[in-house]
């Protein structure tokens, strides 16, 4: 049955990578995240939004696919990790007028022992006085909240409860990494268009399943037209990655663009076993739901 477009329903989205692992020249790559997402509105209205700024890239690789950053209402920023926040301050600098949602969690303690020593991976020092500083734009949250006019979703300390999706051994709260981090301020964004929703996540720390599963109970289940982002299963289980699949498959997610901190030879499992549902993405990947958007208006 049709869906029709009102204030809470788009009629299309638009999304544009800036920043992530891979990039082909002349885009530079980085590990980082950053995403622009042009949402247009029922009366034909263009909403501009940044999901994560990355370390920096955003800044050489948006000129070079058309995006205009001075067109940005908002941006959102999806957890306190340094490879989805680092640009911040250059990004205030430049755009001081764009509004900040972000957890009120966004400045706990995140520290990381991959490369076999305590490493801090949090929010910089630099980023926290840019972020609160008195001109700033910032609008923090707990819980679920909507900017746009009800037309873009987010919500942090997504529930966990699959029995598959663990917290990772090598993430903590503490420098003496023996707490681990359940990464509480990460936040999950989502849209209702009239193909249905349209997620978007930084890394899915909670876990994909989780995650949308928890998008499904605040949307009365309504179907999903495209996951998007990174999606944290580098070096997980293959049990793991098979669960994942099937879900994605059962559950009937149109498409999902896997980028960051997905995993490449992750990736590729997904693919084959959710029979091309999910596919990989990179710095420049353009993604496209309901309607376009006309050239004059969009992020492109």
């Amino acid at each position: 049955m049709p869906v029709t477009i009102n204030e809470n329903i788009a009629a299309g989205v638009e999304i544009t990578i800036l920043a992530d692992n891979i990039a082909e020249p002349p885009l530079t790559g980085e590990h980082g995240f950053s995403a622009v997402l042009a949402i247009r509105k029922a009366d034909d209205s263009v909403l501009h939004v940044l999901f994560d700024t990355g370390r920096g890239v955003l800044f050489h690789n948006a000129p070079l696919v058309g995006v205009d950053l001075s067109k940005l209402d908002a941006l959102v920023l999806s957890h306190g990790h340094y490879d989805h926040t680092d640009a911040l301050p250059e990004f205030v600098k430049h755009y001081p007028h764009v509004r900040i949602h972000a957890s009120t969690g966004i400045f706990r303690d995140h520290y990381s022992k991959s490369t076999g020593e305590s490493r801090f991976i949090g929010f910089s020092a630099e980023s926290r006085v840019a972020i609160l500083a008195p001109d700033s734009c910032y609008v923090p949250f707990t819980g679920k909240t909507a900017f746009g006019g009800g037309l873009v979703s987010i919500a942090d300390n997504i529930p966990r409860s699959h029995p598959l999706e663990l917290t990772s051994p090598l993430l903590f709260d503490d420098k003496a990494c023996t707490i681990p981090d359940t990464v509480p301020d990460e936040l999950v964004l989502w849209i209702d268009t009239v193909d249905g929703l349209v997620i978007v996540t930084g890394c899915c720390h909670a876990g994909f399943i989780n995650t949308v599963e928890f998008v499904r109970s605040q949307t009365k289940n309504r179907p999903i037209a495209l996951v998007c982002g990174g999606l944290h299963l580098a070096k997980v289980s293959t049990q793991r990655i098979e669960a994942t699949a099937r879900y994605i498959v059962d559950t009937k997610i149109a498409r999902v663009a896997a980028f960051h901190c997905t995993g490449v030879e992750e990736t590729r499992q997904l693919v084959k076993l959710t029979g091309g549902i999910v596919e990989a993405g990179q710095c420049g990947t353009r993604l496209q739901t309901g309607r376009k958007t006309n050239k004059t208006e969009s992020s492109i």
